[in-house]
């Protein structure tokens, strides 16, 4: 063979080296496969979870204790679950369920007084009292929280177990009426020796609801404090800023202690824990 062509035969084949060479070097050990004239589409379907299922309980007593506790550690995805298909229809979702339990005193304590087939006192098979405990208070969105009330929960047959409405009967443990009367004077003497600071500790609120006459000028004062009978807060014009403040349950809870001396006019107290404390100012 010609210089010539051996020269042409050995730039040939170092061209093809090269090319080999620079084709190893680009993909290395992970070099895609050489492709072919067939394609592979794989499609992946999303499965939505199932909704977490309610959780019965063997007896109605036990619902309502695991529902209570929840509600106390503010489990509101395990109180949800112990909920009735009635009261599930109501509240559509946990998010509903929050809502409704933020309109309600929480729940700070609570024992099981009888009925559904456990505690103490008997009751019927379908229902649980409980006496459930609250941080006591006023408040202009939830009303009175009392200390303690009797709650009354009715229970459903379901899915093997018990579960609960979410809504049970409630009746506030208040005061006796009497401890007004006593709230009522201490009150009064507070203002008469033109104390502001003792008289303020005895008060529900910083500023009184409604006024009376009576009650103007009692600073300074002389003269003993004698209080007639306690009565209810009546419907009408001198209860219309509380019920507004804090519902027509306000009827219910407050009470009203005519003062007729050193001057005349009503009283309207709040039950506060185991207090009464002096909300209002009627003639």
């Amino acid at each position: 063979m010609s210089t010539a062509l051996r020269f042409v035969a050995s730039a040939r084949i170092s061209a093809v080296a090269a090319v080999l060479l620079l084709a190893g070097c680009s993909g290395g050990d992970d070099a895609a496969p050489p492709q072919t004239g067939t394609s592979t589409t794989v499609t992946v379907t999303a499965t939505a979870l199932p909704d977490p299922q309610p959780t019965p309980r063997p007896r109605l007593s036990d619902a309502v204790r695991d529902f209570l506790a929840a509600e106390q550690r503010m489990d509101r995805d395990a109180s949800f679950l112990l909920l009735s298909r009635q009261s599930r229809a109501e509240y559509a979702d946990v998010s509903d369920w929050v809502r409704r339990r933020q309109e309600l005193p929480t729940v700070t304590g609570f024992r099981i007084e009888g009925g559904g087939g456990g505690g103490e006192g008997g009751g019927a098979d379908d229902t649980v009292v409980a006496v459930v405990e609250h941080e006591p208070g006023l408040d202009p969105f939830i009303g009175l929280s009392p200390a303690r009330e009797k709650q009354t929960f009715t229970g459903r047959q379901e899915a093997g177990g018990f579960l609960v409405d979410g809504d049970p009967g409630t009746e506030p443990i208040l005061p006796p009426d009497e401890k007004a009367v006593g709230a009522t004077a201490a009150w009064v003497a507070a203002v008469q020796a033109c104390d502001r600071a003792k008289a303020g500790g005895l008060q529900a609120v910083p500023d009184l609801f409604g006024s009376a006459p009576g009650a103007v000028g009692l600073c300074g004062k002389a003269g003993p404090v004698t209080t007639g009978a306690v009565g209810r807060l009546a419907p009408g014009i001198a209860s219309t800023d509380i019920v507004a403040q804090y519902s027509t349950d306000a009827l219910g809870w407050a009470r009203v202690v005519r003062l007729t001396s050193p001057s005349a006019f009503g009283v309207v107290l709040a039950p506060i824990g185991d207090d009464w404390k002096v909300l209002g100012l009627t003639d």
